[in-house]
């Protein structure tokens, strides 16, 4: 793809999005890939979900995902980075599989699964993304204490298949493209920003359910942690999250590339918890502060757009357009303040979530109106 798309200008195709055509000569727009790369990544966070705890835990989850802002917003964007999203994300369906199937045949087929994930998050991110999966697949054995299904796993045959599926495309771009290939062996991206910027940027990526964390987080950790011993799934997600934030903190890799395949473990403990709550008589107090916690977030937002005093903290370029269309935004998020509110007073888990939800709707409808996801 990097060979060819060099030779297409790519980047002029992607610029101008109605210069982008299906083989059958109908125009689509640019944002077809990222759209379909974030259709899939719901897709197998549903199906993990579902395989790990029930269907409404995988519907949750993939609700949430789809849902979160930061991933809404790069799906209408142009370009390829959910690709890496959802590599890594087939890699986690597969390695949570590995580590709970009891059956040879079937870790041998989550087995061939995790190879594909693996040789595809090579080609678009390098060996960095690629050894990833294995790394937190080992930590979640020794944290589990499961070395029978250690014993199950064949990793000879995972490594040969990902050779088998490398060699050709490596193979085509040393004939054609030997500067590229040296690039993607050799090249190791990183970022300008501080190290401590990828923990904030997360949670402002994962709202509004990044409220929810200090919730999540606190279950997982009570009891030093009797949950993650118990459940390789909840002890890989975890690990999954904890192990991708100390490597793009730490070695400053790129925020975006990073941040994305974080959202889809987080989106399935997230999911775990609304599902044990969804049956509840009355909404539970960590819910309740939640959503105070989000009215109050919203309301803060408001302020800063409406406050004169607030206006040099819109002027950088891509905060631009927001504080143009100011009044129309701070209509919404006045709205969702009140839905907060709402759904809080009437003490219903199934009201508060829906609210979460259709407050979440209204503001993307708001914002996809205004074009300020898409620009």
């Amino acid at each position: 793809m990097s060979w060819l798309s060099k030779r297409l200008h790519w980047i002029f195709f992607l610029a101008v999005a109605s210069l982008f055509y299906l083989p059958l000569g109908l125009p689509i727009k640019a944002r077809l890939p990222n759209a379909t790369f974030g259709l899939l990544t719901v897709g197998f966070v549903y199906l993990l979900g579902r395989r790990w705890m029930n269907e409404r835990t995988g519907l949750f989850a993939g609700c949430i995902l789809a849902t979160s802002l930061v991933f809404f917003g790069i799906t209408q964007h142009d370009g390829f980075d959910l690709a890496i999203t959802f590599w890594l994300t087939l890699a986690l369906y597969a390695g949570t599989g590995m580590l709970t199937e009891r059956l040879p045949e079937r870790v041998r087929r989550f087995s061939t699964f995790l190879a594909v994930a693996m040789a595809g998050a090579f080609l678009m991110y390098g060996y960095t993304a690629s050894f990833l999966p294995c790394a937190v697949i080992v930590l979640a054995v020794l944290l589990t204490r499961s070395s029978s299904q250690m014993s199950k796993i064949s990793w000879q045959e995972i490594f040969l298949c990902f050779g088998l599926f490398i060699t050709p495309w490596l193979a085509y771009e040393a004939i054609m493209d030997k500067e590229m290939l040296l690039r993607r062996l050799l090249t190791v991206r990183t970022q300008e920003a501080p190290s401590y910027y990828f923990l904030p940027t997360l949670l402002a990526a994962f709202l509004p359910w990044s409220v929810f964390l200090p919730h999540v987080t606190g279950q997982l950790l009570k009891h030093r942690a009797t949950e993650l011993r118990r459940d390789p799934v909840k002890a890989m997600l975890f690990l999954w999250v904890c192990v991708l934030a100390l490597i793009c903190s730490l070695a400053r890799l790129p925020l975006l590339p990073g941040l994305l395949p974080v959202l889809p473990a987080l989106a399935l403990l997230c999911g775990e918890t609304c599902d044990k709550v969804f049956e509840a008589p009355r909404t539970p107090e960590w819910l309740q502060q939640s959503l105070l916690c989000l009215a109050g977030l919203c309301s803060g937002a408001v302020m800063l757009l409406k406050l004169p005093q607030a206006a040099h903290l819109w002027q950088q370029p891509i905060f631009l357009p927001l504080y143009h269309s100011g009044s129309l935004v701070s209509f919404c998020l006045s709205a969702i303040v009140m839905i907060c509110v709402g759904v809080w007073g009437m003490g219903q888990p199934l009201a508060a979530l829906g609210g979460i939800v259709i407050s979440q709707a209204l503001l993307f409808g708001t914002l996809t109106t205004l074009g300020l996801l898409w620009r």
